[in-house]
Order: C-alpha cells, then structure tokens, then sequence
C-alpha cells in the first residue's frame, strides 16, 4: 500500500524500459499527427495528448470538413481512430516494431480519407530514428496504463480544478504530465519528482 503523502504508485522503470521506449515513439507518431493538422495554440497545448479512463486521446483534431479522434486504450490494447461521419478504425496494440505501427495507423487513416504527411524524425531522442525505418523498438508489456493512469489519478489527488495531458514531444515524455489550468499557471512534474516547474500564465 502506497504512504498516504506519496501517492505515485510503484513503477520500476528498469522492467519495462524498452515498453517505455515503443509507447514512446507511438505517442510521438499520433502526437505529431495532431500537430500537423491542428490550429496553433499558445504553449503547444495543441499537440498534447489527454488521459481519458481508459489510457491517452488528441481530442477532436479538424481535417476539411472533418474531425476525427485517436485514441490509445490501454485497458483493451486497442488504438482507435473515430471519424466525425461515424466511419471507426480499431488497431489492436500488441508487440510490434514502431514502422510497422506507424504504417498501419497512416494506411488507416489514408482508407478513412484522412491523410496526412508527418515530420517521421522522433523529436528530442538521441540518435532517432525515423518512424517509417525503426524495426529496433519492438517491445510492449502488460500494464501499461499504470503509467499513465494512476499517476494522473495521484494527480488529480492533489490539485483541484486541474486537466492532464503527457508531453509526447519531451523526452521523457513517458513519464511527464502537465496539468494546466483555464487561464491559470500550467504545472508540469516528472512522475516520481519531488520537484515542479511552471510556464508563465497564459496569454
């Protein structure tokens, strides 16, 4: 049982780095996904991903006409992208390298009518590989969603009137949220730090 003053939950980062590593790059392929086709918005919060009950989601992202919405479900190992005309794709999350992953989700999106042409450079790795190249990054454990959804709920434990969302583009973005507040101070801590750090107010 967790001490009632540390609520961040055990994660022993050497047993599953090597996840860490492929959900990074995954994320950093529907992060930047949301990045090419969304408005910008001060901060970037406009490339961030939300934690939702089951894992991560962009949010309504425009295309034309459309919206869609991609979202990782950690709890059933799906990805799915949700198109405003109703039109669903379901990619199962299972082990696989991070070009295969990233051909699937634009071969998905291309059938939907959403295509879209991405940056395949991982931002803020050293030595990156492109998406469409990385058959190195393979390895994806069970779970996952410890990560992400109880530190968000250890979160939401300590600040009121607070929204989460994981840093993909940072490079320890497996491990970074932010909370922000409307028209406030954006908080952002490391999961497990016992420091935090915050941008200036929003404009």
């Amino acid at each position: 049982m967790n001490d009632a003053s540390n609520p961040w939950p055990p994660l022993p980062f050497a047993e599953w780095q090597d996840t860490a590593i492929t959900l990074h790059m995954w994320t950093q392929i529907v992060g930047k996904i949301r990045l090419t086709l969304s408005p910008w918005i001060n901060h970037s919060w406009h490339v961030t991903l939300y934690v939702t009950s089951r894992g991560l989601t962009t949010s309504p992202i425009p295309h034309g006409t459309s919206t869609f919405e991609i979202r990782f479900d950690f709890i059933d190992h799906e990805l799915r992208i949700l198109k405003s005309d109703g039109a669903a794709r379901v990619l199962k999350l299972r082990p696989q390298s991070v070009a295969k992953f990233y051909r699937e989700v634009m071969n998905a999106l291309a059938e939907m009518e959403l295509p879209v042409t991405i940056n395949t450079t991982p931002n803020e790795i050293e030595n990156p590989i492109p998406f469409d190249q990385d058959e190195e990054h393979r390895v994806l454990r069970s779970g996952i969603r410890q990560s992400v959804l109880a530190r968000s709920r250890a979160e939401r434990s300590r600040v009121q009137g607070v929204s989460i969302a994981l840093l993909w583009q940072m490079q320890s973005c497996a491990f970074l949220l932010g909370q922000f507040r409307s028209g406030g101070h954006a908080v952002f801590r490391a999961a497990g730090a016992t420091a935090s750090w915050r941008s200036p107010a929003s404009a």
